[in-house]
């Protein structure tokens, strides 16, 4: 597959749909899939049709029956950064991220998406993000619901002009929190997954502080105690 590397590229300049097919039938091989996984996915990504659109999401959405990326540990950031791209400059594609959170993912699709959602970061990709939550996976909440909800609790924020160093500042999101807690009492599915995220926010809380306008119960109006006797 090493020996593809150069056409690879010149597949994805050519701006032509007919591409599309060859790239994919390229991807079908596991060897060159993994001689050249970062070359073809930028090169699906450049050709920017809806035939390569289609072929990216197929990566994650289990109603194209498409591709399957590599497991060699950080193989999927090429692909969470190509379908973030595209995601951000196509609406459509976006809604289509979101929409197969409600789908029966294989593990390795539910994690690249949820990724992906991280990545695209909005207020919209979390609450989509949280769908993927599942008590009964091997790994309940995926690592970008994780790395998402840290984001939006206690976020980096930059400190002088270097770019590697920074500060850790705690952000209230007192609706999230509430959303949280609705989860721990109502949704069968991701009960005991959401009480132990808002373990992991009492935790941040007690490393970085409370912001002065968080609630300190996450629902009063449940009529819940807070914290829960597990806590």
């Amino acid at each position: 597959g090493h020996e593809l590397r150069e056409l690879v590229p010149a597949l994805g300049a050519s701006r032509s749909d007919a591409a599309v097919e060859l790239l994919h039938t390229l991807a079908s091989d596991e060897q060159i899939l993994a001689e050249c996984w970062d070359a073809l996915i930028d090169a699906i990504a450049m050709l920017d049709t809806q035939s390569a659109h289609k072929m990216l999401l197929g990566f994650v959405d289990p109603e194209l029956g498409g591709l399957t990326a590599p497991t060699r540990l950080g193989s999927e950031d090429r692909l969470v950064l190509r379908l973030t791209e595209v995601a951000r400059r196509h609406p459509p594609i976006l809604a289509r991220l979101l929409a197969i959170c409600d789908l029966d993912l294989q593990e390795r699709q539910r994690q690249i998406l949820s990724k992906v959602l991280s990545s695209i970061d909005t207020a919209e990709a979390l609450e989509a993000n949280l769908s993927l939550i599942d008590d009964e996976r091997g790994l309940p909440v995926p690592q970008g619901v994780i790395e998402q909800l840290e984001r939006t609790f206690v976020p980096r924020q930059p400190y002088g002009r270097e770019p590697n160093i920074f500060t850790i500042e705690a952000r209230a999101a007192n609706e999230l929190r509430a959303r949280l807690f609705r989860m721990s009492l109502e949704d069968n599915k991701r009960q005991r997954s959401a009480a132990r995220l808002l373990g992991k926010i009492e935790a941040w809380r007690l490393d970085y502080g409370r912001p002065p306008d968080e609630r300190r119960h996450p629902d009063l109006g449940s009529g819940q105690p807070w914290p829960p006797e597990m806590f």
